[in-house]
């Protein structure tokens, strides 16, 4: 029987004495809470990854509101300088007018 046993190429009957029977279930139950223990951790650093990608993505969303603050502050400077151009030369233009009225008369 016993040849037969070890002939097999997995034998699946194993006798332990009482202590190493303990250790062995014991290290079984601990392999599980480690494992616990592991899929805790992945979780967590699951969490700390989704809390940095959505951090960023807000940050995108922020820099987009800035470039897009710029562009409309350039544009409204350019605006201001057209209205000045505009004001300077009907400045220009009311001073010539009124040289030219004086002229006549």
């Amino acid at each position: 029987m016993y040849d037969q046993l070890m002939s097999d190429g997995s034998p699946n009957l194993r006798w332990f004495c009482d202590s190493c029977e303990k250790v062995i279930t014991e290290g079984s139950q601990r392999t599980s809470t480690q494992q616990n223990d592991k899929l805790d951790n992945l979780i967590l650093l699951i969490e700390k990854l989704m809390e940095k990608y959505e951090n960023v993505e807000k940050k995108l969303e922020d820099k987009a509101s800035v470039d897009m603050a710029k562009h409309l502050d350039k544009r409204m400077e350019q605006m201001e300088d057209k209205l000045t151009q505009i004001e300077t030369e009907l400045v220009s233009k009311s001073q010539s007018s009124e040289s030219q009225s004086f002229r006549a008369i």
